[in-house]
């Protein structure tokens, strides 16, 4: 009886397989599908953590079809696709050195941070819109390149947005962070204040009355200060090279189509999303990564447990401190686990002797290392995309933050469990090697982190997959106008309800006003009869 329900199974399923795939084959003609287009990429920043989520997203727009040209300070050392067409920016001459080390320095803090980015941007935007490169574009006519979509990035360095008004066609806008004041204003996303951080300030999503005081003062403070301040010197430049008659950039913004960020709620704080803001956060790891080199896979493969140390591809050598190099030294000493150790520098260089138990190697395939079943800690500066991959495939973290969003992004790591945070510039080697400990030896961490890999790898598409996905459908419709929200046609005073706010308190301060008059109205008409009544009585 069993035998022959198996095989009544096994004829209706070998029935049924070919009728799906004939659903299949439907549902897959009846997609709507974009011809291959003409896609511009413009991303100003030179750091190449910041390229590498959009670099992600153009390559594989080029080997679905289309045809792109990405204009950004770090190209691909190859081409990945016949389709794909690095454009490199020149960076300007300034001494990356002493910025680094004002950003690293223990005495920096998030309005010195913002000066110092928007102060680059000018030199940034001069550099980039004056290059040959970016020249070409704006110096033939622009219908004879035929794009029909721009991504841009959107940071401190916002100049490049003025292309949209040289070709006329859709913008998408990319952050390479979970969100900036200013990002959400593009697409008229809401702030959330009272739990959703800027992300330069340390705080996490349960913020006390003072860090909600701070985080909505600083958020207001820097989205006008970056309107009054930042942006009309980048304006100014744009239009020099764009056109006198180029709008304004801040209204040129207005126009972009959609948004894509980079959050999600397993490395991000929650925050609430407009149709036209997309989170992407992972779209640049590899659902299989590349295999190690044999040296590292001998390495990984050799040894139980392994603590993988990288401070991401901006902090350098040069820019550590050499007191803060020995008590890293003193601390490895310590460890009783196999490091290894991303260092740019030489080893004769390094203050102490290397311990045995210590790998020091120049570059590292990041992804490759803490997808290995023996990697048990990750030691980060706290750089979103690596803490990403951490979170991916569930390493537990102590994180060392710097500048920028790591403050943010190690405090939402630290709350939810799957890691510590240290402070670089006091930390002891005691503390350091407690961290390391309790990591390897508190199965919370472990456990936390495979239940944060969990939730970040459910969904139901890949982020590139999304952001595919959404870049098209941009496309297809035409910029997607019918996601404009109507709060982009707002002024501030219009959507902060201020209006709406002053005319309630002048209509409740005439109705106080009125009952006000009327009360000292009927008390005096009362005080008169009495005194009139008083006197009457004296003279009867």
């Amino acid at each position: 009886m069993a035998h022959k329900e198996e095989e009544l199974g096994s004829t209706t399923a070998k029935s049924i397989f070919p009728v799906l795939l004939v659903l299949h084959a439907l549902v897959f003609l009846h997609t709507p599908q974009v011809d291959g287009a003409r896609i511009l990429g413009l991303f100003a920043s030179p750091a190449p953590s910041h390229n590498m989520m959009f670099q992600a997203l153009m390559k594989a727009l080029a080997e679905g079809g289309h045809v792109v040209e990405v204009a950004s300070p770090c190209p691909l050392p190859t081409a990945p696709h016949k389709n794909y067409k690095d454009i490199k920016l020149p960076v300007p001459d300034f001494d990356r050195g002493t910025l680094l080390k004002m950003l690293i320095s223990p005495d920096h803090g998030p309005v010195k941070e913002h000066i110092i980015l928007w102060s680059v941007s000018k030199v940034l935007c001069e550099t980039h819109l004056a290059s040959p490169e970016l020249q070409k574009y704006l110096s033939q006519d622009p219908g004879s390149f035929n794009f029909d979509l721009i991504v841009v990035e959107v940071f401190f360095y916002d100049c490049l947005i003025g292309f949209h008004h040289r070709f006329n066609v859709p913008v998408i806008a990319m952050a390479s962070q979970f969100s900036l004041p200013w990002v959400y204003d593009l697409v008229g996303n809401p702030h959330s204040y009272s739990h959703v951080p800027h992300i330069l300030l340390p705080y996490g999503e349960n913020m006390n009355f003072f860090e909600r005081l701070h985080n909505a003062i600083f958020s207001l403070g820097v989205t006008f200060a970056r309107r009054w301040l930042a942006m009309p010197p980048q304006n100014e430049i744009a239009q020099k090279y764009i056109g006198s008659e180029m709008p304004p950039l801040w209204e040129l913004e207005r126009n972009i189509s959609l948004v894509f960020t980079n959050g999600h709620p397993a490395t991000s704080p929650i925050h609430p999303l407009m149709p036209n803001m997309i989170e992407v956060a992972g779209m640049h790891i590899s659902e299989k990564p590349p295999p190690l080199p044999k040296e590292l896979q001998k390495l990984m493969d050799a040894h139980s447990r392994v603590i993988l140390f990288s401070f991401g591809s901006i902090i350098v050598s040069d820019t550590i401190p050499r007191d803060r190099l020995e008590t890293l030294l003193v601390s490895f000493k310590k460890l009783d686990v196999t490091i290894i150790w991303k260092w740019d520098g030489d080893v004769d260089e390094l203050p102490l002797p290397l311990p045995s138990h210590v790998h020091i190697f120049k570059w590292l395939p990041q992804q490759s290392l803490l997808a290995h079943h023996n990697m048990a800690g990750f030691v980060t500066h706290g750089g979103l995309l690596s803490l990403q991959e951490a979170t991916y495939y569930g390493i537990p973290v102590i994180g060392f933050p710097f500048f920028g969003d790591q403050f943010m992004n190690l405090r939402h790591i630290t709350d939810v469990g799957m890691g510590q945070t240290l402070n670089f510039h006091s930390f002891t080697s005691d503390d350091l090697v407690m961290s390391v400990q309790d990591i390897l030896h508190n199965a919370s961490y472990w456990n936390t982190a495979k239940k944060q890999s969990a939730i970040f790898r459910d969904q139901p598409e890949t982020p590139l997959q999304r952001g595919i996905y959404w870049t098209e459908y941009v496309i297809r419709h035409k910029g997607a106008p019918h996601l404009r929200s109507a709060a982009m046609d707002l002024n501030w005073l219009q959507y902060q309800l201020i209006d709406v706010i002053a005319f309630v308190l002048f209509v409740a301060g005439m109705i106080l006003g009125i009952i006000y008059y009327a009360f000292i109205t009927l008390v005096t008409l009362l005080s008169s009869k009495k005194t009139i009544e008083k006197r009457e009585k004296k003279i009867k």
